[in-house]
């Protein structure tokens, strides 16, 4: 039997997190016999970060929806499901909003709305790559 018979049709990615002490974060995701890593530049700013039972998130929340909307479009395109480019465009533009307001010095946003923001910005921009 080949080494190829031996790999199901259907495998999940396995994703791992290390940390660099040059980088920061550094998301690793492995693929079959592929391993490609991807820094999570991150500013960590402490009071951007999330705190859940005491505990503080090593990123921000916006790079924190960030990570988790790509894990949910995985999962949706995993699913053999896809989303419009045109809902995908509008799912990009709330984070865009959100982010040149504050650079504006136009309002203050919260991690609530960075969180929300960065996940929907993820799947939004990977169903406008991604085929």
């Amino acid at each position: 039997m080949t080494e190829h018979a031996k790999i199901s049709w259907f495998e999940l990615p396995k994703f791992a997190f290390r940390w660099s002490s040059k980088a920061g974060p550094l998301l690793v995701i492995q693929y079959r016999n592929q391993t490609v890593g991807a820094f999570l530049f991150c500013h960590r700013d402490r009071e951007r970060c999330i705190r859940i039972f005491g505990y503080t998130s090593f990123l921000c929340a916006r790079c924190t929806g960030l990570c988790i909307g790509v894990a949910a479009f995985c999962f949706v395109w995993l699913m053999g499901l896809a989303i419009p480019p045109l809902f995908g465009l509008w799912l990009v533009l709330p984070m865009m909003i959100d982010g040149f307001s504050q650079l504006l010095k136009l309002r203050e946003s919260n991690n609530i709305l960075r969180l929300a923001t960065g996940l929907f910005f993820s799947v939004g921009f990977l169903s406008l790559v991604v085929k």
